[in-house]
């Protein structure tokens, strides 16, 4: 049986002053009024009942993430708590354990709860022939093909194509992965793009819990073996103060970084699937709708003589005139004024709020 887990963690700085430490991106309603976490529930949903969804999240963030999912009628969701974050590979090592408690055949769907998919019944088919290829022992990811030359994203080479017998009836191809790549430079993402042999690392993922957990053993064996003995140690854990020494005894690391660059038997299905990982605000120029003149306006907004600028209102009118490629956000307690082009870098206004002990970094 597939498990959906979905991945509940950090706090969207570069979503700042919106989000906060106790207000996390994938529960804002940014992409409409529901939250980014009730909308990424509905897809799993299309694919599995609600008691096979797993949140994964961490303790500080539980108490947030159990309200939104009651909130939503969504009460049968399971909730993994991490003692503290530890990155992705930990927490889907965690999950995996906790599923093969209760399914020894199960296949994990892992997907991050603040990603955009435009096409959701295209995204649903592709996991189903991701599926198959777990069934078979792959793990698997999913590869955008890159529209542009992204130097923010980790990439993914095209190696040779599977053949039919792995794929079942799908009419899906999919590939070996040659090589996982860093986020490249300028130049180096320009030659990916136009290669036609390269796509974006989705970070959405399929395998076999046990197939995981093993590669986890051959390649991350300090993380496998705490794992192990969190898992001894129950549900709910009988020693809660073992569980919390041991996991935040682990180095933080990414399932990238930590297994999928390592093993032998990984598989990508290319996703044409309108994905965005909604990573800044610049991102929702490519999910939101823009006037005439390229402007995402949101909220009580207006715009004269602007081009090209993301202007997000609230509880408040905001007015602005004579704006071109800029980014505007607007709470009760801050404002936010930036270039868009330089939106990916709003988490070092965070760092700094933090440094002086602003709360303005933590809450609203």
């Amino acid at each position: 049986m597939i498990h959906a887990v979905i991945l509940v963690g950090g706090s969207g700085t570069r979503f700042w002053p919106l989000s906060r430490e106790k207000m996390p991106k994938q529960l804002l309603r940014i992409l409409g009024d529901r939250s980014m976490l009730a909308i990424t529930v509905d897809r799993a949903l299309a694919m599995v009942p609600e008691n096979r969804i797993w949140a994964v999240t961490t303790v500080s963030q539980a108490g947030l993430i159990k309200r939104e999912l009651d909130s939503q009628g969504f009460e049968r969701v399971r909730v993994i708590e991490e003692p503290v974050g530890r990155n992705t590979a930990p927490a889907i090592g965690l999950a995996a354990m906790r599923i093969l408690r209760e399914d020894a055949d199960g296949i994990l769907a892992v997907m991050p709860a603040d990603h955009h998919i435009q096409q959701p019944g295209s995204f649903v088919d592709i996991l189903r022939s991701g599926e198959m290829l777990a069934d078979k022992g792959y793990l698997v990811t999913l590869g955008i093909k890159p529209m542009r030359a992204e130097t923010g994203y980790g990439y993914l080479c095209k190696g040779s194509r599977l053949d039919a017998p792995d794929m079942g009836d799908s009419s899906l191809a999919a590939y070996r992965v040659a090589r996982f790549t860093e986020k490249p430079d300028e130049k180096t993402a320009e030659a990916y793009l136009h290669s036609g042999e390269y796509f974006w690392n989705s970070g959405i993922f399929m395998w076999r819990a046990d197939r995981f957990v093993e590669a986890m053993k051959r390649y991350l064996p300090g993380h496998y073996e705490g794992l192990m003995e969190i898992d001894g140690l129950g549900v709910p854990p009988a020693d809660p103060g073992r569980m919390q020494e041991i996991y935040a005894g682990f180095q933080p690391i990414s399932v990238d970084y930590g297994i999928m660059e390592h093993a032998g038997r990984v598989a990508m299905i290319p996703a044409d699937v309108g994905w965005s990982d909604v990573g800044s605000w610049a991102s929702l120029r490519e999910i939101l709708d823009k006037d005439a003149d390229g402007n995402v306006l949101v909220g009580d907004v207006l715009a004269l003589e602007c081009r090209d600028s993301i202007v997000y209102g609230r509880d408040r009118l905001v007015a602005v005139l004579g704006l071109e490629g800029l980014v505007v956000v607007d709470t009760p307690d801050a404002l936010l004024i930036c270039r868009e082009d330089q939106s990916q870098h709003v988490r070092r206004i965070v760092e700094r709020l933090r440094e002086k002990g602003r709360a303005e970094a933590v809450t609203h």
